[in-house]
């Protein structure tokens, strides 16, 4: 099985579109926090989930180590 490294160029732009992502997230969560009620919640927990998944992913890619894919 091959390795596959990411370029500096794919690695900052999927960065960036992580930061969409988180920014997104939390914005839902904000609105549907609005909404109130078992649902509201619900999507909420979802959103605020989401958005933490989003920033691990994002705070590793951005530690400034070498990603590697595969193996």
């Amino acid at each position: 099985m091959s390795a596959y490294l990411l370029t500096d160029e794919e690695k900052h732009r999927f960065s960036q579109w992580l930061q969409l992502q988180i920014d997104s997230c939390k914005q839902m969560g904000e609105q549907m926090a609005k909404m109130g009620g078992p649902v509201g919640a619900e999507l909420v927990k979802r959103e605020r989930a989401k958005a933490a998944a989003f920033t691990l992913v994002y705070r590793e890619i951005n530690s400034g180590e070498t990603m590697e894919i595969g193996g």
